[in-house]
This record gives structure tokens, C-alpha cells and sequence, in this order.
């Protein structure tokens, strides 16, 4: 879903993806089991309407990344449902259950 998403919808994801042909052959995204980068984060919360934060490493210490939805449709930012996951050790997991 997502990717058919990011293929139908190539100008959105300008700001964040050169080519979205390219980033889909380039990583492999299209294979079953390909882990997921910020382009899927971006397209999912523009997907969901819902803004994604993630807990990961960036540089040498942990902290909070925000991906928007890309979409400019929606007026009311803080109307967004807020999902927020966790990725210590390469793999996504709730942070919040």
C-alpha cells in the first residue's frame, strides 16, 4: 500500500526523494521484507493524516524525529493523531502501549 501510495503520488514526496522510481529500485522497497526509511515514514503519515515521531539514534545520542504528512490539505496541524515508535536496536516498536 505504501508503495503504490508513493508511485501514485510522486510530486508530494519532492521534498524529501529526488525520484521516487529511483529511491523504490534503489532500496530494494517494492521486496518483501525491505525495511522501511523515511520516505515510508513521510508516506505513511500522510497516508494516516497523523504525524509520526520516532525515538532513534541520531548521532551519539537518542531523540525524538517528527515526520508531518506531506499533504498540505489538511488545515489544522494539531487536529493530527500522533503515533509514536521506537527504534533502538533496528527494528520499530511502540513506544507508548
Amino acid at each position: 500500500m505504501i508503495i503504490s501510495f508513493i508511485l501514485d503520488n510522486g510530486s508530494l514526496f519532492q521534498s524529501v526523494c529526488s525520484s521516487v522510481v529511483e529511491h523504490i529500485n534503489t532500496s530494494k522497497m517494492a521486496h518483501l521484507g525491505t525495511w522501511g526509511t523515511e520516505i515510508e515514514i513521510f508516506a505513511m503519515a500522510t497516508i494516516l493524516n497523523s504525524r509520526i515521531y520516532v525515538y532513534s539514534k541520531c548521532g551519539e545520542a537518542n531523540k525524538w524525529l517528527e515526520y508531518k504528512p506531506l499533504s498540505t490539505d489538511v488545515k489544522d496541524i494539531h487536529a493530527y493523531e500522533v503515533l509514536m515508535i521506537r527504534n533502538l536496536s533496528n527494528h520499530f516498536e511502540p513506544a507508548i502501549c
